[in-house]
């Protein structure tokens, strides 16, 4: 399937994948007045339904097509918080209880920051020697984002720390373990993932 071309996409060994062109690049004048509009624009969103229809025409005028916020906070299970994807996608993952061995939840929790393509996953999984419980559910989570025609995604790790407005007492002694124990717990890991139907030849 052939793309119109959109500054979010662009072709790898001769396949159109989609990517943040020039993310890590300094931002013009007319770049940051544009985020400036852009967040305005989301901070007057009236409702999560408005939030969803605001960041997918952005997301849509970048060549993408949908979009999902989801993680795993800390003492609670993986959840879509945010997302413009099928209510069948949802929940066909929650049904078959897919974040118990998802391996996105898993990066996650490593701490690293670094964005990915779901292919690389893909990739690492047909390269695998054998395959173990967890890589037959990685598998069959692939399957379902395929089942809707998301052949890829982009992957975009957030951090959210809430310093000290959860989980501290300054009441207690703390040691330097519980301190530590402490900030982890403050943090909150989620994933913001933008898919473009077709956007590979898989």
């Amino acid at each position: 399937m052939q793309l119109e071309k959109h500054r979010g996409i662009r072709e790898v060994n001769g396949e159109q994948r989609f990517d943040i062109i020039g993310r890590d690049e300094g931002l013009s004048l007319d770049a940051l007045i544009n985020h400036i509009e852009f967040v305005n624009q989301i901070t007057d969103a009236k409702n999560p339904e408005d939030l969803v229809e605001r960041l997918l025409k952005a997301l849509n005028q970048m060549g993408f097509s949908d979009f999902a916020l989801m993680g795993s906070p800390v003492g609670q299970k993986a959840n879509f918080f945010l997302s413009s994807l099928p209510s069948e996608f949802i929940s066909g993952y929650e049904e078959n209880h897919y974040h118990r061995h998802d391996m996105l939840l898993d990066y996650l929790k490593t701490g690293i920051s670094k964005h990915l393509h779901y292919s690389s996953l893909q990739q690492s999984l047909d390269d695998a020697p054998f395959h173990t419980y967890t890589f037959t559910r990685n598998l069959e989570i692939l399957a379902l984002y395929k089942e809707f025609k998301f052949n890829d995604a982009y992957l975009m790790p957030i951090t959210i720390d809430w310093g000290d407005r959860r989980n501290s007492d300054k009441n207690q002694p703390q040691t330097e373990g519980d301190k530590d124990k402490i900030k982890k717990a403050n943090r909150d890991r989620l994933m913001f993932v933008v898919m473009a139907k077709g956007a590979s030849k898989k």
